[in-house]
């Protein structure tokens, strides 16, 4: 692991971990590190902690539509060529966080694309996503971490890429600790897959009409209506692209699919009585062997990191 990469600790868990999972032990407290996982109300609001926890939700996640191949190459070749004018750019190797990597949806299309020169780290809030990533990006070393305080030195990568996860980070704090640990030019590149709601499938079967609470923050909530990603005056927004595509999702992973939803999972208990009933009466009513087609549009934004201090 670079010297950049230094994680703070975490409280070791009772079950194993993987060995590409970095594992710090009590003892490294004293060590002076600090102790980076909040436990303010705020911050869990905003990262989803509650929902998140839950039992099997790695396992819903896998059935999330993917990033396509192209929109990691689009985000790689944005970030190559501003690093590549960064009169304070590394050796030519790129440091990349996959960071809320959930499953690894980022670190796979990633990989599709040859990582070359590029060092990956993936973080996540929970060890449970870590030990149940998607085969290609298995092998990324990773970490537990949040956005409000990434254990990370300053200056420690090129650049940031986040997986349908930026709006789960305080507002406020997020943007500075992606600029503390960002270096010279580097950049963040925000993936969503953004499902097309007005789609016939989606609205008859998930009942979308039903009011749910939002889903995005001030950082990202203009994205799915085609605005920029807002990160505040430490970043300038450079670039956003957007692909459409088809998927086809089993009654069994279209219900996996809405479990990982947040906005389903924090609704009322009520509603979301609703919405199950609705769906499970929606989808016994599709023929033996069919399938539920989603589309969805994949937006990546890109910021580029502004070099100069911002107050902390």
């Amino acid at each position: 692991m670079p010297p950049c990469w230094r994680p703070c600790p975490v409280l070791p868990a009772a079950a194993p971990h993987p060995s590409s999972i970095q594992v710090w032990t009590t003892s490294a407290l004293a060590s002076g590190y600090r102790l980076f996982v909040s436990t303010s109300s705020d911050d869990q609001r905003h990262t989803g902690l509650g929902f998140y926890g839950r039992g099997d939700i790695a396992a819903r996640y896998r059935a999330r539509p993917g990033y396509p191949r192209r929109s990691a190459a689009w985000a790689m070749g944005v970030l190559s060529r501003i690093r590549a004018q960064d009169a304070q750019r590394s050796d030519g190797r790129l440091f990349i966080l996959d960071a809320g990597c959930g499953t690894g949806q980022v670190s796979e299309a990633l990989a599709k694309t040859g990582l070359g020169n590029v060092k990956l780290m993936a973080l996540d809030p929970f060890q449970e996503m870590l030990e149940n990533r998607l085969p290609r990006a298995a092998h990324v070393p990773g970490t537990v971490g949040v956005f409000e305080a990434l254990p990370f030195r300053e200056e420690s990568f090129d650049g940031i890429f986040v997986g349908t996860a930026l709006h789960r980070g305080n507002p406020e704090k997020t943007p500075k600790e992606l600029h503390r640990v960002l270096r010279g030019s580097g950049v963040v590149a925000t993936f969503y897959n953004v499902i097309d709601k007005e789609t016939f499938s989606y609205q008859a079967i998930s009942g979308s009409h039903l009011p749910l609470p939002a889903d995005l923050n001030t950082m990202t909530s203009e994205i799915s209506r085609g605005g920029k990603l807002n990160l505040g005056g430490g970043f300038t927004h450079m670039a956003r692209s957007e692909w459409r595509r088809k998927v086809q999702l089993t009654p069994a992973e279209f219900r996996s699919y809405l479990q990982s939803r947040n906005d389903i999972g924090t609704a009322a208990p009520e509603l979301q009585h609703q919405i199950w009933k609705q769906v499970e009466s929606n989808l016994s009513q599709l023929r033996p062997g069919a399938t539920v087609p989603i589309v969805t549009r994949t937006i990546v934004n890109i910021s580029q990191r502004n070099s100069f201090t911002l107050t902390r």
